[in-house]
């Protein structure tokens, strides 16, 4: 009777083995499929909220993208209308010509208001802020070269200072300013 329990068929147990082997195989590809669903729909997440800080960005651009006026050092673009998620605001952007003996009140001028009236604006937002605050071509593409979106607002400032705002720039200018205003040559006597 036990003998008839027992299968001696080998093709039985190879059989049983790999249905076994396949079995776990599929339970594998089905967990697998399911962290790629997710992912994908992580990924579909992304590229949504991308897009919407797209369309802010654009409007960002759009509004601010207008003539400055003379009315102080660094002129003052008009206010600009922006959407951003957590309230529409007007923000005063200072401009910056591309003098380096007015980068330092640019930069100062640009952290201050953007710290506090664009609050909780991502890298790539503070950078559409700043590249339409910036009228010199090279000094746009210096922040469209940036390697990253989400490159902090410290770092795209530090660019544009090692260019416009360093002191090897920025001292030769400053210097010659002195001169020309004191009348004195390079060895301080005055000049006539």
């Amino acid at each position: 009777m036990a003998e008839e329990l027992e299968d001696p068929n080998p093709a039985s147990t190879s059989f049983r083995k790999i249905a076994s082997q396949l079995t776990s195989r599929a339970a594998h590809l089905v967990a697998s499929a399911r962290t790629h669903v997710r992912a994908i729909s992580e990924l579909e997440k992304t590229v949504g909220d991308l897009q919407e800080k797209s369309r802010k960005l654009k409007t960002i651009l759009r509004g601010t993208d207008v003539p400055t006026t003379a009315s102080a050092a660094v002129p003052v673009t008009p206010a600009a209308e922006t959407s951003h998620s957590h309230a529409s605001l007007k923000i005063d952007l200072p401009s910056f010509d591309g003098s380096p003996e007015n980068w330092e009140q640019f930069e100062t001028l640009f952290l201050s208001t953007t710290r506090t009236r664009a609050k909780g604006f991502s890298p790539m937002e503070l950078r559409g802020l700043l590249r339409s605050s910036v009228k010199p071509d090279r000094a746009r593409r210096i922040l469209d070269n940036l390697p990253s979106a989400s490159t902090p607002l410290e770092e795209m400032l530090g660019e544009l200072k090692a260019i416009y705002g360093s002191p090897a720039v920025v001292g030769p200018i400053l210097v010659q300013r002195i001169l020309s205003s004191s009348k004195m040559d390079l060895r301080g006597r005055h000049i006539m």
